[in-house]
């Protein structure tokens, strides 16, 4: 094998190496907005954004993900209607198109002949690796906390997860969004950051 298609092949294999680490993600983006004033831990109702989705079994599961990270970061999760905070729930799940990538990678052939009377003439870019667009599956929760006595909105957050390689499980997919959306609650107002996976445990 020559020198220049060892190269090739090495390019090749990091851009392959790139694009799979991106499908595999299942990193979560979050972003959040407060008034940069404590917010007290009091008790907190949770409920749908829609009321629509009140009765819904899939949303009650979503309501129960979402009150142990609450509790986690101070909270107490209550049935009662008079409950002095209101965190107002939101899920939307969907496939959303990506335009197609172009390889960071190209190889440059300059004019010049190979052979007897075979001639390439200019110069021509050989990318390496990219790849037509696609379909990314999208899973977004946003909560908003809200004070009853004023209706007024103390909190809010989204988590957005995405991957290219399919769907996580639901629950699996909003246990995550739920964890990273309130990881250091309030977090930092105003601020998308990217909240990684925790790493797998070792095998003992």
């Amino acid at each position: 094998m020559t020198r220049l298609s060892l190269r090739l092949t090495a390019l090749a294999l990091v851009a392959l190496t790139t694009a799979c680490a991106s499908s595999n993600s299942r990193d979560t983006e979050v972003t959040r907005f407060h008034l940069g004033t404590p917010i007290e831990r009091q008790a907190v109702i949770i409920e749908p954004a829609d009321a629509a989705n009140a009765d819904s079994l899939e949303y009650q599961q979503y309501f129960g993900i979402v009150a142990s990270e609450l509790a986690a970061a101070g909270f107490t999760p209550t049935d009662a209607a008079d409950a002095p905070l209101r965190a107002r729930v939101d899920v939307q799940r969907g496939l959303q198109q990506t335009p197609p990538k172009r390889s960071p990678f190209s190889i440059g052939v300059g004019g010049g002949s190979f052979g007897g009377n075979v001639g390439v003439g200019g110069s021509v870019n050989m990318p390496v690796g990219g790849s037509a667009g696609g379909q990314v599956y999208v899973t977004r929760l946003a909560v908003t906390l809200v004070a009853t006595a004023e209706n007024a909105v103390t909190w809010e957050g989204t988590a957005v997860r995405t991957g290219e390689s399919g769907p996580d499980s639901p629950t699996a997919t909003m246990q995550a969004l739920a964890r990273a959306l309130f990881a250091g609650f309030p977090g930092e107002s105003g601020k998308t950051v990217k909240v990684p996976d925790p790493a797998p445990a070792a095998a003992e």
